[in-house]
């Protein structure tokens, strides 16, 4: 488990509960994650967020589609609360995990994997929408990805505010990663790999309709605005800061070969101790990181 905060109360609940942790000085979550990635105790790693709940065999289907491929992608089911707003986000955050692209939370990997697509798995220098920068540099260098419905996980509802905010920080993250990877693949614009970083657009508005009706286009339309005002943003969510590992403390081991990592926030802590309960049903070839 890595956290990106120093809790003293959290931190020791998490001791009290068994469970190997680690702590990141870093508010950027490619760097956290890629400390979790770094620290896990298998090169087999999941990663998932601190508001999902592993539905039963998910870890066992994620750990048997790897023994095939390198990347495995879980079915994300998200919570569609009981407002008509909250169906109309629950049905686009659906509609672009229908698209099979690499992207967390539900993700399985050999973390092996990044010596394939630049040396890392997550771009230090990259805030936010940091699974789609990685998802392009596994499309690009044809990594093999199984889309598995039989790994499923449940999604908290999401609110209008965390949404949007959400498209924003996307928006940002989407420029930050053109750049990046641009100088990785010159030979493409910019200009078009930041279109393919985004998953929605205009022409699957008619798609959406079909599949959900009028309220969901409209909010996705709404969604799609705040990503181009956080697009537009001179400041593009980059760090600057050289990335480094950044772990400065370790707990108690738990009794199987398998580590669980997340960037949690402390409200989250009931959901961890219902988790912890089935640590010892991991299997012993794969890692969990969770991030938040």
């Amino acid at each position: 488990m890595i956290s990106a905060k120093d809790d003293p109360v959290f931190l020791d609940s998490l001791r009290d509960a068994g469970v190997r942790y680690c702590v990141s000085e870093s508010n950027n979550l490619s760097v956290v994650s890629n400390d979790g990635i770094e620290h896990a105790l298998n090169d087999r790693v999941f990663l998932t967020d601190s508001d999902t709940v592993l539905c039963k065999g998910c870890l066992e289907a994620i750990d048997a589609g790897l023994d095939d491929h390198d990347v495995v992608s879980a079915e994300i089911v998200f919570d569609s609360g009981h407002s008509m707003v909250s169906r109309w986000i629950s049905n686009s955050r659906s509609y672009v995990n229908s698209k099979d692209l690499a992207f967390t939370p539900g993700l399985g990997m050999d973390r092996r994997i990044s010596d394939r697509i630049g040396g890392f798995i997550f771009d230090p220098n990259v805030r936010f929408a940091v699974d789609a920068n990685l998802d392009y540099r596994i499309r690009r260098s044809g990594i093999d990805v199984q889309f598995d419905s039989g790994a499923r996980i449940i999604h908290s509802m999401e609110t209008v505010r965390h949404d949007l905010m959400a498209a924003r920080r996307i928006g940002k993250g989407v420029v930050a990663g053109a750049m990046d990877l641009h100088r990785m693949y010159p030979s493409i614009p910019e200009n078009t790999i930041r279109r393919d970083l985004k998953a929605v657009h205009v022409g699957d508005y008619p798609e959406i309709i079909r599949r959900y009706g009028p309220g969901t286009m409209l909010y996705q339309i709404i969604w799609d605005m705040n990503f181009y005002i956080g697009r537009g943003f001179r400041w593009c969510g980059r760090d600057t800061t050289p990335w480094r590992s950044s772990v400065k403390s370790l707990g108690a081991g738990i009794p199987v070969s398998a580590a669980l990592v997340l960037d949690v926030n402390p409200s989250f802590l009931p959901m961890v101790r219902r988790s912890t309960r089935c640590l010892p049903r991991i299997p012993r070839s794969i890692s969990i990181l969770r991030g938040s």
